[in-house]
Parts: structure tokens; sequence; C-alpha cells
């Protein structure tokens, strides 16, 4: 059965197969894959306090630069990082990157999707990626999925 996710500003499905890991209290939410490594982690931040003058595609960048900083600090890690893609449409955007590591087939998608002040961050890990078309396939899949949530609007 498959799951909807809440993350304000936006909704999401994870397929068939996924399962909720930890307290719903967390700061992040977990999601593990049952039959195969994946996972996903889900945040929601809220800049309504921060950066007044930050547009939506600026927060989102700033959401991924931080999580990017947080990879290039792992030792014994080689991520090559690709090029980040940005959709902006008023007071929406969207930023996606995909991060990999060569030596231990650790693939990861980052996606930012900012709504206004309020910043849903979906990563999903692909733990052992040794076929990379079938992870794009998987994760785009997923990341198709990612839609406003207009009921937080």
């Amino acid at each position: 059965m498959s799951i909807e996710i809440t993350a304000r500003p936006c909704v999401f499905t994870l397929p068939d197969g996924w399962s909720p890991v930890g307290q719903a209290d967390e700061p992040a939410l977990y999601f593990e894959r049952q039959d195969k490594p994946w996972g996903a982690y889900v945040t929601t931040l809220d800049f309504t306090a921060q950066d007044a003058n930050r547009s939506p595609a600026g927060i989102a960048a700033h959401v991924q630069q931080l999580h990017e900083a947080a990879f290039f600090r792992r030792p014994g890690s080689d991520w090559t990082f690709g090029r980040p893609t940005v959709v902006e449409n008023g007071d929406e955007a969207i930023s996606t990157v995909e991060l990999f590591d060569e030596t231990s087939r650790h693939r990861i998608v980052s996606r930012a999707h900012v709504v206004g002040r309020l910043a849903a961050h979906i990563t999903l890990h692909h733990f052992a990626c040794h076929d990379l078309p079938a992870s794009v396939r998987e994760s785009a899949a997923i990341l198709g999925t990612v839609r406003r949530d207009r009921a937080s609007d």
C-alpha cells in the first residue's frame, strides 16, 4: 500500500513497500523501502522569521547548499554532485540535486520544494546503487508525485 506524506508545503506519495521508521516527533521523518536498500528523509523548514528578502528560489538554493555541505565533510567519501536544477513559478520554487559516491555506490537525490517561506526537503537515498538507470527511474517516479499542498495555502 502506498503512503501519502504531507510535508508542508507539499504532498507526495511513496509507492508500495515503503514504511516509516522512528518517531513522528523527530525533526526529520524517515522511511525505508522494505525489499531494497532505499531510504527517504523528509524535513519541513520554516523561513518566515529569517531572510525576509530571500526569494523562494533563494531559499531552495540555501537548503541545497546546507545539505551538500554536510556531505563534503564526510571523511572517506568521494561525492560527485550533479548540476542543480531550479524551477521557479511565482511564490513556488523547486530545486533538485543529485549526489553519487562511486566508492560506496550511494546515490542521493535531494529535492527542496518551497512555497512562500516554507520548504519541504526530501532526500532519497539509494544505499547500494548498482543499476544507475533503474535508480534514476525509481527516484523520478517518486519525485513525480510531489505537488503543492493547496490545503496549506
